[in-house]
């Protein structure tokens, strides 16, 4: 396995897991019924927003590592 490949392993594999998490978290506060409508929404939605914004960092992210772009975080 080359670097490249392993690059975009780690960051799907940690991408999905986050989205997941996110996802979960919004289905759970969503369908809990012991809190007020307005903060299952408002959960709900700050967990939604969570889970588009961790899939644009990864896609982002992909497209650095194909094109050959080098992060910072290899320097330490």
């Amino acid at each position: 396995m080359n670097s490249k490949t392993q690059k975009l392993t780690a960051v799907l594999m940690t991408g999905c897991f986050c989205i997941l998490v996110f996802a979960g978290l919004a289905y759970f506060f969503i369908r809990l019924e012991e809190a007020p409508g307005f903060l299952r929404f408002l959960y709900g939605a700050i967990f939604t927003g969570l889970c588009f914004g961790m899939s644009s960092v990864v896609t982002e992210r992909v497209r650095e590592i194909r094109k050959g772009e080098e992060d910072d975080l290899d320097n330490y």
